[in-house]
């Protein structure tokens, strides 16, 4: 992956819903550590239990991570596809469908990117409940950088969908959450 100078917020969504949930989620948040240059500034959400979307009849475990990263969103693209690859995730499987693991960008900086394989703001964001709750979690100030709406606004609109909060652990080692963290993202920093 090619690096910019510029630091900009990344958010990603993980979900799981086949085999071993939580350590897929949990491998996951490894992957993306591992392409930081400053782990500790990621943060994670709890994981969440959700009905699964479509198809599909496992429940899903999601999460909401962010961090910074000069990397480009379309080199973060190609690296979760090969990552989800190398994890068992058939790529050309119908949408919807039950997969080991699922890693969605959801911001990246404060522009936003259409391109025929991404696009950012992701599409759905402000839709999905298995997304919005976790990103509560993390940036409780959050708003929508279309319309200036808080995380707020957007659950109450968002398509019911059953999403509980586990206590399945989740996160990295507490070596890298000892590190000098930066603050939390404020609306201002994001948009």
């Amino acid at each position: 992956m090619t690096a910019n100078s510029k630091e900009d917020l990344l958010l990603l969504a993980i979900g799981s819903n086949v085999g071993d949930r939580a350590n897929e989620c949990q491998c996951a948040l490894e992957f993306i550590a591992g392409h930081i240059s400053d782990p500790s500034t990621l943060k994670c959400s709890s994981l969440w239990e959700t009905d699964p979307v479509g198809p599909s009849e496992t429940p899903y475990l999601n999460a909401v991570v962010s961090a910074y990263t000069t990397i480009p969103p379309l080199d973060w693209l190609a690296a979760i596809k090969t990552y989800e690859a190398s994890r068992g995730r058939d790529l050309d499987a119908p949408r919807w469908s039950a997969r080991e693991i699922d890693i969605d960008i959801l911001m990246h900086g404060e522009d936003p990117l259409v391109h025929p394989e991404l696009h950012l703001p992701h599409i759905e964001l402000t839709q999905r409940l298995f997304v919005l709750k976790p990103l509560q979690e993390v940036i409780p100030t959050w708003k929508d950088p279309h319309h200036g709406l808080g995380i707020e606004h957007w659950i109450r609109q968002a398509p019911s969908l059953s999403c509980t909060k586990t206590s399945v652990p989740f996160g990295l080692p507490s070596s890298l959450s000892t590190r000098t963290q930066r603050p939390t993202p404020t609306n201002d920093s994001i948009l």
